[in-house]
């Protein structure tokens, strides 16, 4: 069993004279869930909606996120990352030329070893500018879009932990750790009551991307407008299909505007 999702469309634009080559693909991002074992054969649609022909090489290439781990990626050849996927998928075609208006059907094939454990990721890249990507003044315009490929197996770990929590003068900062064998993007958020319980504050932690067995700093802010008192902040990271951490932090504000942490729970 496997599920796949389609979370948004991505197009790119090169421009080539007067007209344009627009690439359009339906699926730009791909998640599976995958026993160990398993064979999945599936296809996605990449569109030309420009008024010109689109030389388009296809080819796939590993990635992973980059500390701080706020999003940015890392690219490279297939079988360089630790979780490399490269030698499981087969897709066609490698080369095509899509006309004005037109679209293609792209087939792959993934075929998940015995001893998949774990996350492991990838991207499949629709590159456009070997023929008709120049423009009147003789640049070549070379555009890409990607399709990321997420696929971990059903017996993943989806672990993780808050720690080193403290008060850095106006902000609560912590560290998120994935002890987990997956990437993990937790949609962290809190709230912060008063001593007789009453909601006072609430917000978002920025989001993260984060690798198995990296740390990600995060930083509350404290907003002036808290009176002097206690305060409990139930800190909670949403880890995906149910799962989740959570941290309470006890602290209070004096009369001068300092923050001191007095108990931790989890």
């Amino acid at each position: 069993m496997y599920r796949i999702f389609v979370c948004f469309i991505l197009v790119l634009t090169a421009w080539a004279g007067d007209a344009a080559a627009q690439l359009l693909m339906e699926k730009s991002r791909v998640e599976m869930t995958v026993t160990p074992g398993e064979t999945i054969v599936d296809s996605m649609i990449l569109h030309n909606t420009g008024g010109q022909p689109a030389d388009v090489k296809i080819y796939w290439q590993d990635f992973t996120y980059l500390p701080p781990y706020d999003g940015e990626k890392k690219f490279s050849q297939p079988g360089t990352s630790e979780y490399t996927m490269g030698e499981w998928i087969t897709y066609s075609p490698q080369l095509m030329t899509l006309p004005p208006q037109g679209k293609r059907e792209i087939n792959y094939t993934i075929r998940v070893p015995e001893d998949a454990k774990g996350g492991y990721y990838g991207v499949l890249f629709f590159e456009q500018g070997l023929g008709y990507g120049t423009t009147s003044t003789g640049v070549n315009i070379i555009t890409r879009l990607g399709s990321l490929f997420f696929i971990e197996s059903s017996d993943r770990n989806r672990d993780a932990a808050v720690k080193d929590v403290a008060i850095n003068q106006k902000f609560i900062e912590g560290k998120f750790e994935n002890k987990g064998d997956v990437f993990m993007f937790p949609k962290g958020v809190y709230y912060l009551m008063d001593y007789d319980g009453v909601v006072t504050d609430r917000g978002e932690v920025d989001k993260m991307y984060v690798i198995p067995g990296a740390v990600k700093d995060f930083k509350i802010y404290m907003s002036d407008d808290i009176d002097p008192g206690q305060y409990t902040m139930v800190l909670t990271f949403d880890l995906g299909e149910g799962d989740s951490v959570v941290k309470e932090i006890d602290f209070t504000k004096n009369q001068r505007g300092q923050l001191n942490i007095t108990q931790l729970r989890d």
